[in-house]
Parts: C-alpha cells; sequence; structure tokens
C-alpha cells in the first residue's frame, strides 16, 4: 500500500471503542479507512461484567467486545488485526504507519486511540514470572487459577473487579492495597466486601514475587509496621492503573504523564493527527467516554478532509 492510489484517507491505530467508534464514522462518511489493531475491544475485552454502559443493562466484557466485532464485520471495514504499530512519521497528507510486520502504509489522516497497558510493579520477580504464575489480565487467566489462592495487587475499580471475577473459579482471594481503603465504585467495594472467598490487606506494599518456575507466593510489607510478610499463593494479578501506549507516537505532545494531549475537536498538537479515547488527556476513562470521543474524532477528521482533499 505504498503507491498514491492506495493511499487510506484515514488510518485508525487502535481497536477499542475509540478506534472502532471512529472508525465508524469516517467509513460512513465515505473515507477510505482502516483500522490498525493487536486485538479487538481494548480494556473492554479484559473487564468484568459491563452494566453502565447505555442499552447493555450486564454484559461481560469479552461479550461487549464480540458485539463491537460485529458491528465492524458488519460494515466491511478494513481492519489489519494482530498488527503492531511501531512508528508513525510524516505529514498532513502524507503520513506514514510502520507494523511490526515490516510494512508501510500511507494515509492522508491518522487518529490515534491505542488506549493504555498495564503499569508494572517494578519489583524482584515480575518480569522472570510473568505468564508463569503472574498475570496483568484477570479475565483472560483466571479460569487457569481454579481451585487456587491468587493475590490481586490494587485497591481501584480494575482491582476490585479482577478479585470478584478470580472469587467465581479460586479457591481464595487476597487484595492487597497499598492504602487504608480501597478507592473503587461503593458497588464493586460492596460486592467485594460481602464475598467470603476474598480477604482485603490494606496498608500493604508489595515487594517481591516469589517461585522458581512459577509463582508460589507473594512477599509484602505492612506499611503500619514495617513487618515483612508471606502469601503463599499460585497466581498474582497486577491492578495498578495503566499507561499511555504511545510508544510507536513521537510527534504529538503529551501532559506530565505521558497522555496524548488534544484540543475539544480531539485534534493533537500535529496537523492531520486525531486522537480519542483513554491514551489522551480528555480523562475519564469509561467505554461511554470512549466511544463518544472516538466518534468526535472521526468526524472532527472529515471535516479536515473535506477542507485539504475533497
Amino acid at each position: 500500500m505504498k503507491s498514491q492510489e492506495n493511499k487510506l484517507d484515514v488510518a485508525i491505530i487502535g481497536g477499542g471503542p475509540a478506534g472502532l467508534s471512529a472508525a465508524i464514522y469516517t467509513f460512513r462518511k465515505g473515507l477510505k479507512t482502516a483500522i490498525f489493531a493487536y486485538e479487538i475491544g481494548g480494556q473492554v475485552a479484559k473487564s468484568g461484567d459491563v452494566e453502565n454502559y447505555l442499552g447493555t443493562k450486564r454484559l461481560p466484557g469479552p461479550g461487549l467486545a464480540l458485539v463491537f466485532r460485529e458491528h465492524i464485520k458488519m460494515l466491511d471495514i478494513p481492519l489489519y488485526e494482530g498488527v503492531l504499530v511501531k512508528e508513525i512519521s510524516g505529514k498532513l497528507g502524507e503520513f506514514k504507519i510502520l507494523t511490526n510486520d515490516g510494512a508501510t502504509y500511507l494515509s492522508r489522516l491518522l487518529i490515534i486511540c491505542s488506549g493504555r497497558k498495564p503499569r508494572k510493579l517494578n519489583i524482584p520477580g515480575e518480569e522472570r514470572l510473568q505468564n508463569r504464575g503472574l498475570s496483568y489480565c484477570a479475565i483472560c487467566d483466571g479460569p487457569l487459577f481454579r481451585n487456587k489462592k491468587v493475590a490481586v495487587i490494587g485497591g481501584g475499580n480494575s482491582a476490585l473487579d479482577a478479585a470478584l471475577s478470580l472469587a467465581i473459579y479460586s479457591q481464595g482471594v487476597y487484595i492487597l492495597n497499598l492504602l487504608p481503603h480501597f478507592t473503587g465504585d461503593p458497588i464493586l467495594m460492596a460486592e467485594v466486601g460481602k464475598n467470603s472467598k476474598i480477604k482485603s490487606i490494606f496498608n500493604a506494599s508489595a515487594t517481591e514475587i516469589l517461585g522458581e518456575n512459577y509463582v508460589s507466593g507473594l512477599r509484602f510489607q505492612e506499611k503500619t509496621t514495617g513487618k515483612i510478610k508471606t502469601l503463599e499463593v499460585d497466581g498474582v494479578f497486577v491492578e495498578i492503573g495503566q499507561v499511555p501506549n504511545t510508544d510507536f507516537d513521537r510527534l504529538t505532545q503529551k501532559n506530565e504523564r505521558g497522555e496524548i494531549k488534544i484540543s475539544q475537536d480531539c485534534q493533537t498538537s500535529v496537523p492531520g493527527i486525531f486522537a480519542a479515547g483513554d491514551v489522551t488527556d480528555v480523562g475519564y476513562n469509561q467505554i461511554a467516554v470512549a466511544v463518544g470521543e472516538g466518534a468526535k474524532a472521526g468526524l472532527s477528521a472529515y471535516n479536515l478532509w473535506i477542507k485539504k482533499f475533497a
């Protein structure tokens, strides 16, 4: 896709709610659109039950991601799935996208909706035991720990949601929270509190993941006493937040948190590059917000295309 005749009007990087929403709008406006995504659904596909998305009373995250996929498939929007964007370059009308398979794609406009990736603990044992009992996705790997004891590190919605999901399979779940209280939604805190399989440990700082070939335990320090304690668990799930997924983007301006700075119409600091969803500084990392921001980015891209290329 290197020739001028094969140039895209808009290339969308990311297959989460923001990216898919943007694609629907640009495609329906008649722009030559393609989606570049390693996976479809983004964080939705790794979430538990979704109850706060309008029109969806309750649906597991992977189920909602499937609904998103079916919508894209119905419209026959070109999708490059399983592809990682390694680098973007160029300028308005002449952007280049380099992917992990060595291919280069050309596009007049870009919409970055690459979402976020898990924040790491950066403690001994984490890298070595990743995918050997240490995971960043309870929905993905929870069933592997049926009738076993596991620990979740974190205290926000993602940690609470992970603990509830793991309690379905596991013998017991510990939640280690650095703070003296949870920071998630009251409804999730209430569900965790009444689940007999879940034990909460507050003021606890994880210091080491234990195990030779597979996770065998978790070492932590009590902040109030300074004592070092050990939990015997077969799995550890890290849920301490996420960071913007922008390793490929050296063009746009970011804030102090590494989020892409955007205007009200989702325009970045680079003319012709728009951004939407969790990768931006818009705040409120929610499915509904991402879908709305994606739609806005798609419409803004179309308006610019009309001015510059129609």
